[in-house]
């Protein structure tokens, strides 16, 4: 029985009286040389962009002077615009992160349902042990641990100093905190 091929080979056809040719082998370029040519290429371009700059600056600067004075004045408005836009921009944009070494914010929150209460806040990423809120005046209020992002709220009552309670009326403007992860002295801030 004859065999039959496929119509479409997977493989190609080898031609029986034809000799392939040889693979030539080509010069590799130097890597170093290659390398060389890319850095000086790059410096000048750079080059090449600042002296385009420079001249665009320089340029800007001549049509200025020779520009008139209600154009100037123009320029000096939306300049000055856009200076105190920046600046109120950054001014306006609260700070990230913590304010103090150990991220400690205190709050005094008066005249709630409890009283005045004073409440501490762990912003920073660590546990604090053995926390030590100390008001003016050396009344203090212990806590084991606090947990990072948690709150401490605490009523004015509940700080003791040698065995007596603090005055339902004290004003503190600041607030010490001590833990495992250092002491600061921060304000205050009331809210109401």
């Amino acid at each position: 029985m004859p065999r039959m091929r496929a119509a479409f080979p997977l493989s190609p056809r080898r031609c029986e009286g034809y000799a392939r040719p040889a693979m030539k082998d080509t010069a590799r370029p130097d890597p170093v040389a290659a390398a060389q040519r890319v850095k000086e290429g790059v410096r000048d371009l750079a080059r090449g962009a600042i002296g385009a700059a420079g001249d665009l600056a320089s340029d800007m600067a001549e049509g200025y002077r020779r520009s008139t004075r209600t154009f100037k004045l123009r320029a000096a408005v939306i300049g000055s615009w856009a200076i105190l836009s920046v600046a109120t921009l950054w001014a306006a944009c609260p700070s990230s992160g913590p304010t103090n070494p150990i991220g400690a914010k205190g709050t005094l929150l008066a005249d709630s349902i409890m009283g005045r209460q004073v409440s501490v806040e762990n912003e920073s990423g660590r546990i604090w042990k053995d926390v030590v809120v100390t008001l003016e005046g050396g009344w203090r209020f212990e806590k084991k641990t606090l947990r990072p992002a948690e709150s401490l709220v605490v009523p004015i009552i509940r700080f003791q100093k040698e065995g007596a309670s603090a005055p339902p009326g004290l004003d503190p403007r600041t607030i010490t905190v001590e833990c495992s992860e250092g002491r600061v002295t921060t304000p205050l801030v009331v809210a109401r």
